[in-house]
């Protein structure tokens, strides 16, 4: 009885992700293009369906596209420095050579 918690949280996780998000998404999507009226209106067991589909797209566009951007910050924050860091560098490296020069006479 051990794995019983541990298969109620990994359902309860597979469920929110895979059915909660994506619905409340959906809606989110529905309310913002066509007005909070039209919501109420795919409450039905007939729209579920598609509703979490579209929903799980959506969702899997935004994490994507969240992740893409992290990874373009991350890429210039290391590998695209400005002119001025490198000029700042090269003057901290002559600085520590000419005290390593003094320290040797």
């Amino acid at each position: 009885y051990k794995w019983v918690p541990l298969g109620l949280r990994f359902c309860l996780v597979l469920s929110v992700w895979f059915i909660v998000l994506p619905l409340l998404t959906a809606y989110n999507y529905q309310g913002w293009m066509y007005g909070p009226g039209t919501i109420s209106s795919r409450m039905e067991w007939e729209f579920v369906f598609g509703d979490v589909v579209c929903g799980l797209m959506i969702t899997a566009t935004v994490v994507i596209s969240f992740l893409a951007l992290m990874s373009l910050a991350e890429h210039f924050r290391f590998n695209w420095q400005p002119q001025r860091h490198r000029l700042r560098q090269e003057q901290e490296e002559e600085q520590q050579q000419q005290q390593q020069q003094q320290q040797l006479l």
